[in-house]
C-alpha cells in the first residue's frame, strides 16, 4: 500500500549563553563604520576592568559575519549577540578568538568585548585589535518545495539564514529522509529518519515566531490519489538546549 507524505520542517535555534561582565544597560556602545566600498573594519582599543564595549554592526539574514580578536590579555574575549537579545550566537570564553557564521535575521548585531570576571575584578587591562567583516548577500527565504511525481526528493529550504537540505530516495520500502542543516550555532550534523511512505513536499517555518529559539521536524501523512488510507503521522523534535 502506497501513501504520499507532506514533510514539514520548523526552524532553528541559537546557543543561549549569558555573558559575564557589566549589565547590558551599562555597556558602552560604538557603531562599527565600514569605509565606502569595504566589507571590513579594524578597531584598535583598550579595555580595563568591567568597562565592556558593544560594537554594533547592522547586517541582514544570510550574510556572513567574521570577527577576529587579537589581544594582549588572555582573559580578554568577545561574544556575538543577535538583534534584540542577550542570548549569544558565539561565546569567546569557550576557547576561541575567531567567529564566522551565517546571520539568522536582519538587524543590529552586538560584538561584546570584555574581560573575564576575575580579571575585571583585579582591574586588569588589555590592548586589543578587533577585525569585523560582513560579506555576502541577504538570502531570500525559500520555505516550501514539492517533489516531481514519482521521483526522489532533493530540495534546500531556508529561513532566517538557516538552510535545510532535505533528501529522500522515496524508496518503496525502508524509505529514509535525511535533513542536513547549515548555519546553526550549535550542531549542523545531518539527521536521518526512516518513514513509512514517500516525501512529496517540504516546508520550513518558525514555530513560535521568535527568530529561532527551537526547531523541530515533523511529517504529516497525505493519501496518494485513489488511496483512502491515511498513515499515522511521524514526528521528530530537536531542541537546541
Amino acid at each position: 500500500m502506497n501513501s504520499r507524505w507532506i514533510f514539514t520542517l520548523f526552524t532553528a535555534a541559537w546557543l543561549a549563553a549569558a555573558t559575564l561582565g557589566a549589565d547590558a544597560a551599562d555597556i558602552r556602545k560604538e557603531t562599527v563604520q565600514f569605509a565606502k566600498g569595504s566589507t571590513q573594519a579594524t578597531i584598535q582599543a583598550r579595555i580595563k576592568g568591567d568597562a565592556d564595549v558593544d560594537y554594533l554592526v547592522r547586517a541582514k539574514a544570510g550574510q556572513t559575519m567574521t570577527v577576529t580578536l587579537k589581544t594582549s590579555n588572555p582573559m580578554n574575549y568577545f561574544n556575538v549577540l543577535p538583534p534584540d537579545t542577550d542570548e549569544a550566537l558565539f561565546v569567546g570564553q569557550d576557547g576561541s578568538d575567531h567567529f564566522e557564521g551565517v546571520l539568522p535575521k536582519d538587524g543590529e548585531y552586538a560584538i561584546r568585548v570584555y574581560l573575564m570576571r576575575a580579571a575585571a575584578r583585579r582591574n586588569e587591562s588589555a590592548q586589543y585589535t578587533l577585525t569585523v567583516k560582513v560579506t555576502g548577500s541577504a538570502t531570500e527565504d525559500k520555505t516550501e518545495a514539492t517533489a516531481p511525481a514519482g521521483g526522489s526528493f532533493d530540495e534546500t529550504l531556508s529561513l532566517q539564514g538557516i538552510a535545510f537540505h532535505v533528501t529522500s530516495a522515496n524508496a518503496a520500502h525502508g524509505n529514509v529522509v535525511k535533513i542536513a542543516p547549515a548555519g546553526l550555532a550549535i550542531d549542523n550534523s545531518p539527521i536521518k529518519q526512516e518513514i513509512d511512505g514517500v516525501v512529496t513536499g517540504a516546508q520550513v517555518a518558525d514555530i513560535n515566531v521568535d527568530g529561532g529559539r527551537q526547531r523541530s521536524t515533523s511529517m504529516s501523512p497525505r493519501p496518494a490519489p485513489g488511496n483512502g488510507c491515511l498513515w499515522s503521522p511521524t514526528a521528530l523534535i530537536i531542541r537546541s538546549r
